[in-house]
């Protein structure tokens, strides 16, 4: 037994701060967030804290993709040894699409692409902005400069390249001689949105699409029981 917990408490002092501060989506939406650091603060601000919690925010997609997207949530072996080589194995894959997502971003073939999708989004809100009223201009606006459709002179980037399809198709690639040529023209010209600041869930079904739902299993089991 440690003294220390000899009478079901610790005597270790242990200095926490609680830093709470809000974060903000693109829709505007705020959510607070509180985070217990034993960081002092004449070193790391409160600033700093909240770089730091948005780079572990990074690592936690990370885990994410591992056990979702490359299925560790599910391991096939029970062997110690054979474990810690399917856990190193799924990493080093990850890894390797990373590499693969940082080529296809910086490629002249993607940038073209990007480009060809923010002049169609943007002809599609000229029109809807011509359409509008001189109120609605105003709101109109806002379309050609969202978090989607950046500006010609923001150097931010409006498009990315799509992870989770580069990984499936890697797979296919690796497992069963994909051509490297259809390999690269498929993961080039599968492109999203990027979604800056995107920190809530996404919303759930709607009431009246689940109560459907409900009636619907109701109505196939009524059938069943009369047959």
């Amino acid at each position: 037994t440690c003294p220390e917990f000899s009478d079901g408490t610790t005597h270790i002092p242990l200095p926490l701060r609680v830093i709470r501060f809000w974060a903000a989506n693109k829709d505007g939406k705020v959510s607070l967030i509180t985070v217990c650091t034993n960081l002092p603060e004449e070193e790391f601000s409160t600033e700093d804290i909240m770089e730091i919690y948005r780079l572990r925010w990074v690592i936690e997609v990370n885990f994410r993709i591992l056990k979702r997207t490359l299925n560790l949530e599910w391991l096939h072996s029970r062997r110690f040894e054979l474990i810690i080589s399917e856990i190193y194995a799924k990493m080093t894959l990850l890894n390797f699409c990373s590499r693969i997502e940082n080529i296809v971003r910086n490629s002249d073939q993607f940038k073209e692409r990007a480009k060809e999708r923010i002049s169609k989004r943007e002809k599609r809100a000229a029109l809807k902005k011509n359409d509008a009223s001189d109120k609605d201009q105003e709101i109109a606006s806002g379309v050609s400069t969202d978090n989607s459709v950046i500006p010609a002179g923001d150097q931010s980037d409006p498009y990315k390249p799509d992870f989770s399809f580069i990984i499936h198709t890697t797979l296919l690639w690796l497992a069963n001689g994909l051509t490297t040529g259809r390999f690269w023209g498929w993961i080039v010209n599968r492109i999203q949105k990027v979604r800056p600041g995107r920190a809530d869930p996404r919303k759930a079904a709607k009431a009246s699409s689940t109560k459907k739902k409900a009636g619907k299993k109701k109505t196939t089991q009524r059938k069943e029981t009369k047959k």
